[in-house]
């Protein structure tokens, strides 16, 4: 059984049960599975296919999963970027594993949108709480 399986299995035998408990937030094991299947569908909509790379440069937020679970929904890879990384680490992640887009918050934002500038397969970013930001997905509009 693969991690898609067992999360869809989780919802098929206990869908109101709780899945996921974050600060205020607590999520049904069906929540959870919709969240993740917001995620799935907006990555297909950003342009994502399967055997693409897309980075996540989130701290351990709820979003960080919804992003890894969606990606693996559509057979697209995650490649996680860690959240000390400055601008040089973070592009040479991306650009070494030729990443399409990148899923971060307010807090990264600054750092990929430099990246991005340089990267030559880099086609969006999409983030977590940042308001109306130009050229980036708002995934608070999901």
């Amino acid at each position: 059984m693969n991690l898609r399986d067992f999360i869809e299995s989780q919802v098929a035998k206990n869908p109101r049960k709780t899945f996921l408990d974050f600060e205020d937030l607590s999520l049904t094991c069906e929540q959870f599975d919709q969240k993740v299947n917001q995620a799935a569908n907006a990555f297909i909509e950003w342009g994502v296919r399967k055997g693409d790379r897309v980075g996540l440069f989130l701290p351990n937020r709820p979003e960080f999963l919804y992003g890894w679970m969606g990606l693996m929904k559509i057979g697209a890879v995650m490649v996680p970027v860690h959240t000390e990384f400055k601008e040089k680490e973070a592009g040479y992640i991306l650009n070494h594993c030729e990443a399409v887009g990148v899923l971060t918050d307010g807090e990264h934002l600054e750092i990929v949108k430099a990246v991005k500038r340089k990267s030559p397969t880099l086609k969006w970013i999409a983030a977590v709480h940042c308001g109306d930001e130009p050229g980036v997905f708002s995934v608070d509009r999901l």
